[in-house]
């Protein structure tokens, strides 16, 4: 069964995790830091946009806990227009570059992948 009753409820990656069984739904958003209503924000305070970006995207899928029995999470991987990346999406790359360097399973492509890539930075 299709657990997104529509298009608009599609992450944009889904990520599984074969040795727990749980899915992570990756949400990708870029924001300006300049856009109408923000412009006054942003300028006093750093990543304004994208924290609000990643609140909103929170809300949106507070509700989806489950979906036929696997555990989801849903991550927002907000960027601003000038590259500055929300703190979910640096949370969710921390994690990703440590599991890849640790684990020996599907991720240990790290050598030979894009994913080396990531953890070398």
């Amino acid at each position: 069964k299709n657990r997104y009753q529509n298009s608009d409820d599609r992450p944009d990656i889904v990520v599984y995790d074969t040795g727990s069984g749980s899915t992570t739904d990756l949400d990708i958003s870029l924001a300006h830091p300049w856009s109408v209503g923000s412009i006054q924000y942003s300028a006093k305070e750093s990543g304004f946009v994208s924290k609000k970006r990643e609140k909103a995207k929170r809300s949106k899928y507070a509700q989806e806990v489950t979906a036929g029995g696997v555990s989801l999470k849903n991550v927002p991987l907000v960027q601003e227009h000038f590259g500055l990346m929300g703190e979910q999406a640096v949370n969710f790359l921390r994690a990703l570059s440590i599991r890849s360097r640790n684990d020996r399973g599907i991720l240990n492509t790290a050598e030979s992948g894009h994913i080396g890539q990531l953890t070398k930075v």
